[in-house]
């Protein structure tokens, strides 16, 4: 009987399937696909009401300026109203409510130059927010999100801004993903707990303040450089894999009854360069 080769419509089928799972993975991590720019327009709000607030341009003129969906984790989100002509300016401070609604509320990189000042960032003790990519803040707005907000990193180094803002004392700051990681562009305060699971955060040089808890694990990388890390609240503690932990000549500050050690198990030691308890008794 004679032997006939493979099909070769079945092989051009085979390497078509593989080029399309290759392009669905590659399209499905976050900063692959080009960013879409959406604008929060149209004053207070929820963070799902993408067809009232989430605009194509920031001077919308009817409902095709408008996105058909919320942001993803590969867009960029801009807060107006205080901003430069075409954009609306003078406009009254407003609150972005952040809800859940089919998805977890994300973006890529996220800006609030623009918005009027006194706006706020709220949500539900039970929300979270997630940011792929880089942070500004705006000096004269305000954080009470009282859930999570997570930092995640995969690849590109990404950059905080706070401007004097600080995150709530019921609220929740996490830092994770697998490579790439954060640089601090001035001092960064959370009043409540941050926990660091993953990527690099690097403080350059610029003073961290927390409020109750800095815990850090593996694969996160801690490098504080010349940073004061203050340590503000009753008990506040500070927790970190000493493998992962580089101390650089920091200073740790602590104004409570707090401890600093390596893990939360006593037998790990972590190397410090300066650690001063300001409190009558250890």
């Amino acid at each position: 009987m004679k032997n006939f080769p493979p099909f070769p419509l079945l092989r051009l089928t085979e390497k078509c399937l593989v080029k399309a799972v290759l392009l669905i993975l590659l399209f499905s991590i976050p900063g692959f696909v080009s960013a879409l720019d959406y604008y929060w327009v149209n004053g207070s709000g929820n963070w799902s009401d993408f067809a009232n607030h989430w605009a194509k341009v920031c001077n919308p003129s009817g409902p095709g300026d408008f996105h058909l969906n919320v942001p993803t984790a590969g867009d960029d989100v801009f807060f107006t109203g205080s901003g430069t002509a075409p954009c609306p300016t003078g406009q009254p401070a407003y609150t972005v409510f952040v809800d859940a609604s089919t998805t977890v509320p994300k973006c890529r990189n996220m800006n609030w130059m623009d918005a009027p000042n006194g706006t706020i960032l709220d949500g539900s003790a039970t929300g979270r927010l997630d940011i792929y990519g880089s942070l500004v803040l705006n000096g004269n707005m305000s954080i009470t999100f009282p859930g999570e907000i997570h930092f995640i990193t995969f690849g590109a180094a990404s950059t905080i801004t706070s401007n004097g803002v600080s995150f709530p004392s019921t609220g929740y700051v996490h830092f994770e993903g697998t490579t790439g990681g954060w640089m601090l562009n001035d001092a960064f305060t959370a009043n409540g707990w941050v926990f660091h699971n993953g990527g690099i955060l690097m403080s350059n040089n610029q003073t961290i303040t927390v409020g109750w808890r800095f815990e850090g694990n593996s694969p996160g990388r801690l490098e504080l450089g010349d940073s004061d890390f203050i340590l503000n609240g009753e008990h506040a503690q500070f927790y970190y894999a000493p493998a992962d932990f580089l101390a650089g000549t920091s200073h740790i500050i602590v104004n409570s009854n707090g401890s600093v050690r390596g893990t939360n198990t006593f037998p790990d030691i972590s190397q410090f360069h300066d650690v001063t308890f300001n409190v009558s008794t250890i």
